[in-house]
């Protein structure tokens, strides 16, 4: 109920080959996984949850979800069981490494290009990182306000 979780964002991704849904659950602890129609499939629980989860994106070559958490901005790349593979803090290597602070929604990734896209904590402008979360590039947004969502494929969408 929104009075249980205050949270009204809500982070999706989509495996391409075969097109399921993945949406975090508002209490950070799972994503659920339903079919193209909407059918509930399966739950997923994360071994180690971060609390609220901000963005969703799936990683079509490894099989894998990168999650981004609300209150600690930290990307976990976990496995389809819910177990973390590894964490990624953002930083910038033209500024000695410095932690850079993405927006606490909206998460894109690029399989191909083995790019991740995130909104930068003002939320006018789009970072893109490496998969190991090192800043290659900033974009204006040119948008009136905070953007909460970031899609990517062929083309970038904002919301």
């Amino acid at each position: 109920t929104p009075d249980e979780f205050p949270i009204q964002e809500c982070g999706l991704a989509m495996r391409s080959s075969d097109r399921p849904l993945f949406l975090d659950h508002p209490n950070g602890l799972m994503i659920a996984e339903v079919d193209i129609d909407g059918n509930f499939v399966r739950n997923i629980r994360l071994d180690q949850p971060d609390g609220a989860i901000g963005g969703l994106a799936y990683d079509q070559q490894t099989d894998t979800l990168y999650v981004l958490f609300i209150d600690t901005r930290m990307i976990d790349q976990i496995n389809l069981q819910g177990t973390r593979l590894r964490r990624i803090q953002t930083t910038n290597p033209q500024s000695s490494g410095a932690v850079v602070s993405p927006e606490r929604y909206g998460l894109s990734i690029n399989s191909r290009r083995r790019e991740l896209y995130m909104a930068l904590q003002n939320g006018n402008r789009l970072g893109v990182f490496d998969m190991n979360g090192a800043l290659i590039d900033e974009h204006n947004l040119n948008h009136g306000g905070i953007v909460p969502g970031i899609g990517a494929g062929r083309f970038f969408w904002f919301w």
